[in-house]
């Protein structure tokens, strides 16, 4: 039996629940009842740093050793970044009811990072893990 592979589609069911999130209006839903400072760029840091996590994992399933570390986590950093500048333009040319802004694509960029700090922590202290530079 062959080995399960579910990083890359829980990173694209993760990547699909990110762009529904930030290119849909959630007005309709009324007040929630408290109030919390800066949830909006909390969800974005939330949103990358998870991408991030499971976007090197599914890279790692799907390419192994052919690519290090290193060229994963610089690909997918390239990769994310652009995704989410992509996603702050439609939300300025689409009727989402959602505005572009640059604090959450640094909250994005935030998240990315701590994601890629942290996976590259994890695979050198777990050396059972073992993925070259």
């Amino acid at each position: 039996m062959g080995k399960r592979r579910w990083f890359a589609p829980a990173f694209l069911l993760w990547m699909a629940a990110v762009t529904y999130a930030c290119l849909t209006s959630f007005e309709d839903l009324g007040d929630p009842g408290f109030d919390l400072p800066y949830s909006d760029k909390i969800a974005h840091f939330v949103f990358y740093l998870g991408a991030g996590i499971l976007g090197v994992f599914a890279l790692r399933e799907r390419f192994g050793r052919r690519i290090g570390m290193n060229r994963a986590l610089v690909l997918l950093v390239i990769g994310l970044s652009l995704y989410g500048g992509l996603i702050e333009g439609l939300q300025a040319i689409l009727p989402t009811g959602r505005s572009a802004e640059w604090a959450d694509f640094l909250a994005n960029s935030c998240g990315l990072l701590l994601a890629v700090a942290s996976v590259k922590g994890v695979f050198h202290e777990v050396k059972s893990l073992n993925w070259p530079d």
